[in-house]
């Protein structure tokens, strides 16, 4: 049974790019009783159309839907995530950053997510600070490092570069 109400960004989710849809996670009605956690029908019903409905490219639905589900678990990292990776595939990254500043701490998927906004925006700085927050959390993050070489390079930051292309190296000498 499909379910992403009322978790903590720590949930086990695949970490995939923002572009490539939501990745759902998949947990029991006894687990989530089993450890407590509230159940609302309304609420899941909500999430699972959201779900669907963004699988079947239907995106502005399936944002409306999270939403909803959201008005019930507005403490859902899952929920805000899925809402927010939306958000940025119809191609409205404001949007997805504002929605991922609701949510508590973010982890590497918000990070990155976070990092892919500010490069639709065009502001590298603000790319550049969600990068660094990436790689203390992923730090063989390849594709992290190599944005942070191109950003500091542009910046005419040596030192800085450098240490970009050591950790570069540092996770494919080859």
């Amino acid at each position: 049974i499909v379910a992403l109400l009322g978790f903590s960004g720590s949930t086990a989710r695949a970490q995939v790019p923002p572009d490539t849809g939501t990745q759902v996670m998949r947990i029991t009605l006894a687990n989530l009783t089993a450890a407590g956690q509230s159940f609302n029908p309304l609420a899941y019903n909500a999430f699972v159309n959201a779900v669907l409905l963004e699988q079947m490219g239907d995106l502005y639905s399936a944002a409306e839907n999270y939403k909803i589900a959201l008005g019930y678990y507005p403490e859902s990292y899952e929920l805000g995530y899925s809402l927010s990776e939306v958000y940025y595939r119809l191609r409205e990254p404001e949007k997805a950053l504002a929605q991922l500043a609701f949510l508590k701490e973010l982890d590497a998927s918000g990070y990155r997510l976070q990092a892919a906004c500010y490069q639709a925006l065009g502001n590298p700085d603000l790319a550049r600070r969600a990068f660094l927050n990436l790689v203390s959390l992923e730090p063989d993050n390849a594709q992290a490092f190599s944005f942070l070489a191109t950003a500091y390079r542009a910046r005419n930051d040596i030192d800085s570069t450098l240490w970009s292309y050591a950790n570069l190296v540092r996770i494919d000498p080859t």
